[in-house]
């Protein structure tokens, strides 16, 4: 079980790095452990074609490109341990106006609910669901918080989090009473899951595309860790900005903070971080343009280093 990064700027070459050590181990065997590629959602249907479309291979019963939620879902269809039916997003909608209703009389802020205002308490739930902040958690928080006099428009939020958190609380009650569950609960059962998903024993991981996890994507990603062979990740940021503070690198600090919660979660004895793979190339792979290389290699520093000829490829929109 290890840990390696691919590190580089954006435009280096670290997808392309990746799609050919992927050809190369389907190349090498139809036989063999899984490879299992995470990107964002979206980005799955292109990122398979493109590894299969330079490989020579029709396909490969190896290869596994997906998501976070397709890999819940793919875990817990194999290996169980879905507490009940899923419910869908108009069914946690209808689920919401409900306890609205009910708790009409004790509600000043969400008391006159619309549609619009159920479908982003609906979005509000999911996020803290990601977040893995429950009603409990929102409460105590509220119960901590303090304004002073002059921070009317702070003060004006507290009355909408505890309702927020008294809601919250009776759409978690209401689901535990029921045969249904949250889908955004889905990763977390997945996470506790997956070190009985027999495709994922021994396999190799490649996670690319990403800036940040959510704590649940980073549940996943430590069960992970604990039952396949090798991890690759790509990272966005210069690779001499590694050992530097995040709070101290500009608009790297929320990638360098990713860099570092994945460390810390292979902090382990079991595990072992291999030395990263550092992707310097004397000018972005994916830029032609010479204003666009400059670009991308001055900003957003402070070295104003004036671009010699005509800005040709870049255009300015206000």
């Amino acid at each position: 079980m290890s840990l390696r990064f691919i590190l580089g700027r954006a435009g280096y070459g670290k997808t392309k790095y990746i799609y050919e050590s992927i050809r190369s181990e389907l190349l090498g065997s139809n036989d063999g452990p899984a490879v299992l590629v995470l990107v964002p959602e979206q980005a799955a249907f292109r990122t398979e074609r493109e590894i299969l479309s330079g490989s020579g291979l029709a396909g490969s019963f190896r290869l596994r490109v997906t998501g976070f939620s397709r890999l819940a879902a793919e875990v817990l269809k194999s290996v169980g341990g879905a507490s009940g039916l899923l419910i869908d997003e108009q069914g946690k909608r209808m689920l919401l106006r409900d306890r609205l209703s009910r708790r009409c009389s004790e509600l000043e802020v969400f008391r006159h609910a619309d549609s619009g205002t159920v479908d982003r308490l609906a979005a509000t739930i999911s996020e803290l669901h990601r977040y893995r902040i429950t009603s409990k958690d929102l409460a105590e928080h509220c119960d901590t918080l303090s304004f002073g006099e002059k921070d009317g428009r702070r003060r004006a939020l507290l009355p909408k989090m505890r309702e927020l958190a008294l809601i919250y609380g009776d759409f978690e009650e209401c689901l535990r009473q029921s045969r249904y569950m949250d889908p955004d609960d889905a990763l977390d059962l997945a996470a506790a899951a997956v070190g009985r998903w027999h495709i994922g024993k021994g396999a190799f991981v490649y996670i690319d595309g990403f800036t940040g996890f959510t704590p649940q994507e980073l549940a996943m990603i430590e069960a992970l860790l604990e039952t396949v062979s090798k991890m690759n990740v790509a990272l966005s940021f210069p690779p001499d900005l590694a050992g530097r503070k995040p709070k101290n690198s500009g608009i790297f600090s929320d990638i360098l903070e990713t860099y570092n919660s994945l460390k810390g979660i292979a902090d382990k004895p079991e595990i072992s971080i291999e030395p990263p793979v550092l992707l310097q190339p004397s000018a972005p792979l994916r830029f032609s343009k010479p204003t666009l290389i400059h670009l991308e290699r001055f900003y957003p520093g402070y070295n104003r280093t004036p671009f010699q000829g005509m800005p040709d490829g870049l255009h300015l929109r206000a």
